[in-house]
């Protein structure tokens, strides 16, 4: 005879398997692209090739170690602390050997050199210093570019400024940079009227095509047919969210003299990457200090939910640990310990599609009954009285903070509630 479980106790049973994949603190998902030091050159000469290859190593290491510190630092131009090979040793996980040449005497190599990223996490922390771990989801550009008298050019020619950027090596800092094929899905997406004018119908399409968010319209014009690089020019950026929120800025690219018109323009692309670069550090800085705790309820329709906030959760840098307190057929709450701040969590968890929100301050009556106005949560529900002492309400206990995976189905805020 086939035996069926009620579905009660199947819920149970799955409830069950989730705290216990859960349970244990779930270390975030490191990310090792930005713990990885590529195309670090070495030239070595030692008494012998074995030693002069140690010496490289060495070396190797060394370098690495300093361009991630400044990949890290917000601090632009930061310098990294002075240590001994043997602690720098420590922080490497390990490295790999791009290219090699060798004699009798001397030893080149190009190599690839990876950190571990909690030694690093741990030192940075012990020198007191503020890093940037949270890298952007891929901006994608639209290089447009208009001269005196002529219309903007975005695909119809491949200018020099669309050329300057498709030839910029990719930036291995905290923005990723992407720019489009200029193909035929590409062309009905977006034209060069429609990227000056904003169409975010367009912006998405060809962002989601391209797995980028943003889509930045960077604006190089020129008098006269093109650039002089003896003369300063202004690139116009303007940033567009999938949201349709957009944000205008400009970057000088400074005169240069005898250059090329590739070489200025080149100039230019690192300019704005370098300005897109220093926003982002400047907003996703995680100061140096003690660990934080956060309690958040997520909101599930499914499994499907709750699997998917879980893997999306272990993929947060700044999250050192997500342990689940409870879970229901309609909501889990989750205590986050993290570093940084809540702005800066709520931007790394972003870049995952998971959104944090605060539940509304609490009303008049709350409050005088001393309630908490900031995160926070407490043990019981309270009765709430009116001003006449009569009871208006009950308080229940629960998180202020919600997080919501932006694939889910699940209805409305289930955070602290006021009924």
């Amino acid at each position: 005879m086939l035996h069926r479980r009620p579905l009660a106790c199947l819920f149970q049973l799955v409830l069950g398997f989730a705290l216990l994949a859960f349970s244990a603190p779930a270390r975030a998902q490191e990310s090792s692209d930005i713990f990885t030091v590529k195309d670090v050159a070495v030239d070595v000469t030692a008494d012998n090739a074995a030693a002069a290859r140690d010496r490289a190593i060495t070396e190797a290491q060394r370098k690495a170690f300093a361009e991630l510190y400044g990949r890290l630092s917000p601090v632009p131009g930061a310098r990294a602390p002075e240590l001994s090979d043997l602690e720098v040793a420590r922080l490497v996980q390990d490295f790999e050997v791009q290219r090699e040449r060798s004699s009798a005497v001397r030893y080149l190599a190009t190599l690839t050199v990876r950190f571990r990223p909690a030694n690093v996490r741990t030192l940075l922390q012990d020198k007191g210093a503020s890093y940037v771990e949270v890298r952007s989801r891929p901006v994608l550009v639209l290089p447009v570019y208009q001269s005196t008298g002529n219309p903007p050019v975005l695909w119809e020619d491949r200018s020099a400024w669309r050329a300057a950027w498709e030839n910029f090596p990719p930036p291995q800092g905290m923005v990723p940079i992407v720019v489009p094929y200029g193909e035929l899905t590409d062309i009905a997406d977006v034209s060069a009227a429609t990227a000056l004018e904003g169409d975010t119908g367009g912006f998405n399409a060809i962002a989601e095509r391209y797995g980028a968010s943003d889509v930045l319209v960077a604006v190089l014009g020129v008098r006269g047919t093109e650039p002089d690089p003896s003369q300063p020019n202004t690139v116009r950026l303007t940033r567009y969210s999938p949201d349709g929120t957009r944000r205008s800025d400009t970057v000088t690219v400074p005169a240069a003299p005898g250059q090329t018109v590739d070489a200025y323009l080149a100039g230019g692309v690192a300019a704005v990457v370098r300005s897109l670069e220093e926003k982002w550090r400047q907003a996703n800085t995680v100061a140096a200090g003690p660990e934080q705790t956060m309690q958040v309820a997520v909101p599930i329709a499914g499994l499907d939910d709750w699997v998917q906030t879980k893997r999306r959760l272990s993929q947060v840098p700044t999250v050192t640990s997500a342990d689940l307190m409870s879970l229901t057929r309609s909501a889990a709450r989750v205590e986050l310990t993290y570093r940084g701040s809540p702005e800066v969590l709520k931007t790394a968890l972003s870049q995952q599609d998971l959104e944090l929100t605060e539940a509304a301050p609490l009303d008049q009556g709350a409050a005088q009954a001393g309630l908490p106005a900031v995160p926070a949560t407490v043990a019981a529900p309270v009765s709430v009285m009116g001003p006449a002492g009569q009871p208006v309400g009950v308080y229940q206990p629960g998180p202020v903070w919600q997080l919501r995976w932006s694939g889910s189905r699940a209805p409305g805020p289930v955070g602290r509630t006021f009924r």
